[in-house]
């Protein structure tokens, strides 16, 4: 079931600024499968919000993400 919804911000709402981290080329090709596996099995949907979420990746014994 998908949900359309949105937040409408009032006027004098501000946008929260936060810095961008770098991600190695290998984390960010499992970030990419990750996030593609989940939109096909709409697990997840696409957004157009401003903002996002924080990761982190947590090794596995056999070095895989």
């Amino acid at each position: 079931m998908l949900l359309n919804t949105r937040v409408v911000l009032l006027p004098h709402s501000k946008v929260l600024v936060h810095n961008t981290y770098a991600i190695m080329i290998r984390k960010k090709e499992a970030l990419n499968q990750l996030l593609d596996e989940q939109l096909k099995a709409e697990i997840i949907i696409e957004s157009s919000s401003r903002y996002t979420i924080s990761y982190f990746y947590i090794p596995k014994k056999n070095k895989s993400l």
